[in-house]
Order: structure tokens, then C-alpha cells, then sequence
């Protein structure tokens, strides 16, 4: 039995290929999701577990001796992460995570981005409308 081994480079850019390729399934997710204007509860539990889905598969074809290699590999993991935790949570914890813009979701998302998923995601209550306030550009 003959045994195969990639060369150091070989093996770095397949690295490279499958993480991008990741990164751009990641990215069109992402897109699709932010631009939804009505997302039910069931619906985003649903994306909640598809992201849940691809956080795990990807973990798997991103294995390897460096946990911060799935960052470096996928760049939009972070936000992917954000949206997951974002498409289950509640005004108060969106809050929390914006953190007057210096928060997680601030950093993977633009305050229009996010007034547009909080939208999408909670009816118009004055709850709501307090967080869409306090989400501004910095």
C-alpha cells in the first residue's frame, strides 16, 4: 500500500482553497439572511441551526493543530457566529452585544445591518424602537 502525503505547500493551499471556498458559501449566506425583511421565530431558529450546521462541518474541514487556523482561513467565521447568536436572541442581549458600538456585533456589523436583522426579527414594539435608537454609527 503506497502512502500519499501533500507537500508542506500543496497542503497549505488546499488550507487556503477550502477555507476560501467556505468563506464564500459563509459570505452568501450572510447576505441572503441580512437582506430578509420578515424573519419568523421558526425561520431564524432554522438559520440559526443551518449556521450551527455550517459552524460545525466547517470546523471539521478546517482541522488542524491551530484553533485560530478556522479565522485566518475563513474571514467572515466571526461574523457568521454573530449572526447565529443574533437570529435566536433577545433585544436586551442584541443590546448588550452592540455595546454602544464597541461590542461583538459592532465589529461584524454595521449599525445598518443590524437595525435592518432587528427589523426583520422583532415587530415594532417601543422595546424596539429604544434599541433602534441607541444603534448609531460611530
Amino acid at each position: 500500500m503506497a502512502s500519499f502525503l501533500l507537500s508542506k505547500n500543496v497542503f497549505t493551499y488546499c488550507f487556503f482553497m477550502t477555507g476560501t471556498l467556505l468563506n464564500c458559501a459563509v459570505v452568501e449566506v450572510l447576505q441572503r439572511v441580512t437582506s430578509l425583511e420578515d424573519i419568523s421565530e421558526q425561520d431564524a431558529k432554522q438559520l440559526s441551526s443551518v449556521f450551527g450546521t455550517i459552524s460545525s462541518a466547517g470546523r471539521e474541514l478546517i482541522s488542524s493543530d491551530q484553533p485560530a487556523s478556522i479565522y485566518k482561513f475563513v474571514p467572515k467565521w466571526n461574523k457568521m457566529e454573530e449572526m447565529k447568536l443574533l437570529l435566536t436572541a433577545r433585544l436586551r442581549e442584541i443590546a448588550d452585544r452592540w455595546a454602544d458600538g464597541k461590542g461583538p456585533l459592532a465589529s461584524e456589523f454595521t449599525a445598518a445591518e443590524l437595525k435592518q436583522l432587528i427589523r426583520a426579527l422583532f415587530q415594532n414594539t417601543e422595546k424596539r424602537a429604544a434599541v433602534l435608537a441607541s444603534i448609531t454609527d460611530l
